[in-house]
């Protein structure tokens, strides 16, 4: 006979079964019952708190055809209580997110609004960072702000340092507006607010971040 580890073997099989989570089942079982399930949920807690245990309730119960769910006595039950449930293979096709990747976190300063920038800042923080070029230095861009444009800056190019100092802060033209950088990382270095960054460092104004 297989090795059966002891966790494998006494694992709750119903909601009735579990123990110190009432909460969570009661919740759980309203949702099912009322059939409004989530489209996700997320189980935290440290080690042996039943996370796996109520998962895999959770799945049984979703999938039973019998009552109260999760029956343990319908097919469905006995192939997640076996292991032995078809699993279905998730291709690219059930996605419409796009695949991350560098060139999709390189300000494109030229033809980027100032509200793409933002969010493209806000949308990849904190997975990669949005990065641009400044004399050949890479700068991550971890939090930034829009501020209107202003009339004695629509000559700059986009991209240019139009105020740089530790007690204003990093002020860049762009596309329809103007980005204020709150937080910033240069290459090698740790994560700054930015007032911090510009008391050691200095971006001079004119500049043009590429």
């Amino acid at each position: 006979m297989a090795y059966k580890s002891l966790y494998r073997t006494y694992r709750p099989q119903t909601f009735k079964d579990v123990a110190g989570q009432e909460a969570i089942i009661t919740t759980l079982k309203h949702a099912i019952d009322e059939k409004k399930i989530a489209h996700a949920y997320l189980f935290c807690g440290p080690r042996g708190t039943g996370k796996t245990t109520v998962a895999k309730l959770l799945a049984k119960a979703v999938n039973c055809t019998g009552n109260p769910k999760p029956c343990g006595e319908c097919e469905n039950c006995k192939q997640i209580e076996n292991g032995t449930a078809p699993r279905i293979p998730q291709s690219d096709d059930f996605t419409l997110a796009p695949m991350l990747d560098k060139e999709m976190s390189k300000i494109d300063w030229q033809n980027k609004s100032a509200l793409e920038i933002k969010n493209l800042v806000r949308g990849l923080n904190p997975i990669m960072g949005t990065y641009s070029f400044l004399d050949g230095k890479k700068f991550k861009f971890w939090k930034v702000e829009i501020l209107l444009s202003q009339p004695e800056y629509e000559s700059q190019d986009n991209g240019t340092i139009i105020k740089s100092d530790s007690k204003d802060g990093l002020y860049i033209k762009a596309k329809d507006g103007i980005i204020k950088v709150l937080e910033i990382q240069a290459e090698n270095a740790k994560k700054m607010n930015i007032g911090d960054f510009l008391r050691g460092n200095a971006l001079e104004v004119g500049k043009k971040f590429e």
